[in-house]
């Protein structure tokens, strides 16, 4: 959001429900990140996940706030729904920002109607949970931090790097169900 508002402004943030650890999180974050006197966090809305509440929060957000600059969606759908209640508006010059990578997101900020998002790496937590197990299966030391947490890194999705993204997800998924596939048939299948 920095990058996108460098001469800083109002920004909205939206989530499902703010009481959830990763909204708490999130939102800590965004704060921490936009400690700055050019920026106001104007708001969170919260909508119970309930996404017609959501586009309906960023309505009000509008209506509220005549020099909202941005918006930021802690959940996946709510930077999505946030651009439904925008098309409302076809002048308005709000930038988005958003959490996770579904499809519609993805597709957002390939058309530059979002300017990114931020993505965990599931596939990562769970390579890392293995190896770390096959170490400890093997008897081989495993470097645990004293806080039990091991860092997987975020990755922000851009215009730039989107096609990239996706195609590495998708590449991901496909090994995914063919060792699935594998797996679920019989031994005398799998040979054969």
């Amino acid at each position: 959001m920095k990058k996108a508002l460098p001469e800083g402004g109002e920004i909205a943030v939206f989530v499902g429900k703010r009481d959830v650890a990763n909204a708490r999180e999130r939102y800590e974050g965004v704060c921490e990140a936009l400690v700055d006197d050019k920026y106001n966090i104007v708001e969170l809305f919260t909508d119970q996940t309930d996404r017609s509440r959501a586009q309906s929060n960023v309505r009000t957000a509008l209506a509220k706030y005549d020099n909202l600059k941005g918006i930021i969606g802690l959940w996946n759908y709510n930077a999505p729904c946030a651009l439904m209640a925008l098309k409302d508006f076809p002048d308005h010059t709000i930038k988005v920002v958003g959490f996770d990578e579904d499809i519609e997101t993805l597709e957002a900020i390939r058309n530059g109607k979002m300017v990114c998002s931020i993505a965990q790496q599931p596939y990562e937590f769970g390579y890392q949970s293995i190896k770390m197990l096959h170490k400890i299966h093997k008897g081989e030391p495993v470097d645990i931090p004293d806080n039990k947490l091991i860092h997987v890194p975020v990755v922000v999705i851009t215009p730039e790097n989107v096609d990239d993204f996706e195609k590495d997800v998708n590449h991901k998924l496909s090994l995914l169900k063919t060792r699935l596939k594998h797996y679920s048939q019989s031994p005398v299948e799998a040979e054969n």
